[in-house]
Formats: structure tokens, C-alpha cells, sequence
């Protein structure tokens, strides 16, 4: 089963609809946790690394600009899950970090 912890946090979480096709169609359901496929985490990055170049897959964050007195808030937000993806606080512009 992927995509579980999306409902980590929900008062309702997901499950199967239809319990009848698991015995028609002779469905198999599994939990996997990440560290299962250790053995792969290489050439998984590889991979998409090579993707997020291509543009095949997409990043999601959220970048909360204002430096540390932006953190607090940005807790604030993440445990209210108003962010997309990642949350970021970002603490430089990497445009002025490489000027230095």
C-alpha cells in the first residue's frame, strides 16, 4: 500500500471501498515502509534526479521567505497544514549566499 501516511493525520482516513473485488479479483494488499528498499536508494536517486531535471516529476514546497523570525510562524503553519510539499524557511537568498 503507498500514499498511507497521507492519512497520517486524518479524523477519517481512506480505506477500500469495494471489500467484494478483493475476493473477485483476487487483490493482495501489502504495507511497505521505505526502509524496505534500502538496497535501491541509489540508483532510486539517480533515477529521480534524472527526472526532476527532465521535468517528468515535480517538486512541491513551500518557501516562507524572512529568515528566522519567519521559523515560528512557519511551525505555526506546518502543524496546520497549510503548506504544499516541503516546507522551507528559507534563511538566504541563494543569490546573495553565492555572491559571498
Amino acid at each position: 500500500m503507498c500514499g498511507g501516511i497521507s492519512q497520517y493525520n486524518s479524523a477519517t482516513p481512506q480505506g477500500p471501498k469495494n471489500y467484494a473485488n478483493i475476493i473477485t479479483m483476487r487483490i493482495k494488499m501489502q504495507g511497505f515502509i521505505v526502509f524496505d528498499y534500502a538496497k535501491e536508494y541509489a540508483q532510486a536517486r539517480k533515477e529521480l534526479a534524472q527526472w526532476l531535471d527532465e521535468g517528468k516529476i515535480k517538486r512541491k514546497e513551500t518557501i516562507v521567505k524572512g529568515g528566522l523570525k519567519a521559523a515560528e510562524q512557519a511551525l505555526v503553519d506546518l502543524y496546520k497544514g497549510i503548506n504544499t510539499g516541503k516546507l522551507i524557511v528559507e534563511i538566504k537568498n541563494p543569490k546573495d549566499a553565492a555572491k559571498l
